[in-house]
């Protein structure tokens, strides 16, 4: 049922049949959880997102990858990172799901060293990681286009991805630009 009511965007009628199931002693799980917090989803509702998580919590239900990333997804959609990261952190075993989140969440706050870093930890990376990773890298490249440290971050994120074209492009780049790595010194030779 709560599927449903999220598919035809009725974040009201949701909320009121998880009450009821609720008031009937039916006890819900973290699937019951996830779906109805991914209802809640840029509507008015967004704001019972935490209340959730307290109940999900006192009901002593696992944060499993799908009940984590939704959790992660209401926090995001709040604006509260503090919470999101709280989440990510209480999540046992992670999955792409929660990493892709926790990177999407400081990229859409323009955080992208902060998503960079976090991709650069992840253990296990799919398409949609590469892309959101690419999409930092991309951003970074539209501030500082003349910061080598730019140039070898897309390179390297396309080597990963082994699209060697790009890599390519992007080395022609350097050299069109002139950006060169600075040389490795040493605070003893300026003296």
């Amino acid at each position: 049922m709560l599927s449903g009511f999220r598919l035809a965007n009725r974040p009201e009628s949701s909320y009121q049949y998880f009450l009821k199931m609720c008031r009937s002693n039916e006890k819900p799980n973290e699937l019951t959880f996830a779906v109805l917090i991914s209802t809640f989803l840029n509507t008015n509702f967004r704001f019972l997102v935490p209340q959730l998580h307290c109940r999900v919590i006192s009901s002593g239900l696992n944060l499993n990858d799908s009940l984590g990333s939704s959790l992660m997804r209401g926090y995001l959609d709040l604006g509260d990172h503090k919470g999101v990261c709280r989440v990510f952190d209480e999540i046992p075993v992670k999955d792409i799901a929660p990493w892709n989140v926790l990177i999407l969440g400081y990229m859409e706050s323009g955080l992208t060293c902060e998503a960079r870093r976090v991709f650069n930890s992840m253990p296990e990376k799919n398409a949609f990681s590469w892309k959101i990773g690419e999409s930092a890298a991309t951003k970074i490249y539209k501030l500082e286009e003349d910061h080598p440290a730019v140039y070898s971050m897309l390179c390297k994120i396309h080597g990963e991805r082994e699209v060697w074209s790009t890599v390519t492009k992007m080395k022609k780049m350097i050299k069109s630009k002139c950006a060169r790595k600075q040389k490795a010194g040493s605070w003893i030779e300026s003296a």
